[in-house]
């Protein structure tokens, strides 16, 4: 997603380190070792890292609840499907608190 959005701008970053381990990737950036485009939640609780909102393009990322596909939803499997989208909507809405929109420099 983040290469096509690159391509997209006509720009070639040299990436020289990628990583899977979210914590991992952080705590390089925590240490000025470079950025990374991550989740605005992950951020939440990090006071050593700052948010900056990529306006365009605008990146997004569509989450999932897995089940079984041969178990019919039974009203747990919503319960916890209602928990987790609220869940999700709490995180997001306090992790824009903490986003500044990027400037153009």
């Amino acid at each position: 997603m983040a290469d096509a959005a690159f391509e997209a701008a006509g720009l070639h970053p040299e990436v020289v380190l990628e990583g899977a381990e979210m914590d991992a990737v952080l705590r390089f950036v925590e240490r000025g070792l470079g950025v990374a485009i991550v989740p605005v939640m992950v951020l939440i609780d990090r006071p050593g890292l700052r948010s900056v909102r990529l306006a365009d393009p605008r990146l997004t990322r569509t989450i999932s609840l897995a089940r079984p596909a041969d178990v019919a939803a039974m009203s747990a499997v919503r319960v916890m499907q209602s928990t987790i989208s609220d869940t999700a909507l709490r995180f997001a809405a306090r992790a824009r608190e903490t986003m500044r929109p990027a400037r153009r420099d």
